[in-house]
């Protein structure tokens, strides 16, 4: 029997230190991205992200983060899966990270939004 290890969680407030040094992939919508996200980060919807995978670092800590917290858990079990094993969610997701008072971006820029291949 194989035993499921899960990515590891961080609180907004550890996110935010890893910010300004690590890539961070946001799996929202394009209306939920334009309606705000995290600053600099690089948007892909969780349904495209098994097509971006050599997009992603493997050398580095990856934040994975939505809405809520729940589509980043599902991403980040995918991305453990396929080998990733420097996968982190943010826990509460963008909800709680504008709770907390950290900095939001709004609207969007074409680099920044993956659609598909």
């Amino acid at each position: 029997m194989e035993i499921l290890t899960l990515p590891p969680v961080l609180r907004p407030v550890e996110v935010a230190e890893l910010l300004a040094e690590q890539p961070n992939i946001r799996l929202r919508g394009r209306a939920e991205w334009e309606a705000g996200h995290l600053p600099s980060v690089k948007n892909i919807p969780v349904g495209y992200l098994t097509d971006h995978l050599e997009e992603i670092p493997r050398d580095k800590p990856v934040v994975v983060h939505c809405q809520s917290g729940a589509r980043s858990a599902i991403a980040a079990s995918l991305l453990g899966a396929r080998g990733l094993t420097n996968v982190v969610n943010l826990t509460g997701g963008f909800a709680d990270w504008q709770k907390d008072g950290h900095p939001v971006e709004r609207g969007v820029a074409a680099e920044e939004l993956v659609e598909s291949r």
